[in-house]
């Protein structure tokens, strides 16, 4: 491990971006806010929603989509019930595959917005 950013280590093969992977940064918030020591903390951006739509889309015929976050629940549980619902996944069979994540309706919010603008 050669750096330190944001508290995560930057270059593990799974942190670099390319066809197959995409690292996307948000904190599991609604709203930006900076705290007492002037670190800003923001959620999911129209920008990146919209790199996450376009990056599923170019993956539409992958068999597997791995998604993670720092607590692997909201963050990526939202992503995740976002790419079911693309993939047309039924609701019962990925909450069966996936029984301790939840939706937070920011991020899903975010996510059809940006679905809506490319479409």
């Amino acid at each position: 491990y050669e750096s330190l950013a944001n508290g995560y280590y930057t270059n593990q093969p799974l942190l670099q971006n390319c066809a197959n992977v995409l690292n996307v940064w948000f904190d599991d918030l609604d709203f930006s806010y900076k705290d007492k020591d002037g670190h800003t903390h923001t959620g999911l951006q129209p920008e990146q929603a919209k790199e996450i739509v376009e990056f599923i889309r170019a993956n539409k015929n992958k068999q597997l989509a791995i998604v993670h976050c720092a607590a692997g629940v909201s963050r990526s549980g939202s992503v995740a019930q976002f790419i079911a619902d693309m993939w047309h996944i039924p609701y019962d069979k990925f909450t069966r595959m996936n029984p301790s994540i939840s939706v937070k309706a920011h991020f899903t919010q975010t996510l059809n917005e940006a679905l809506n603008k490319i479409t």
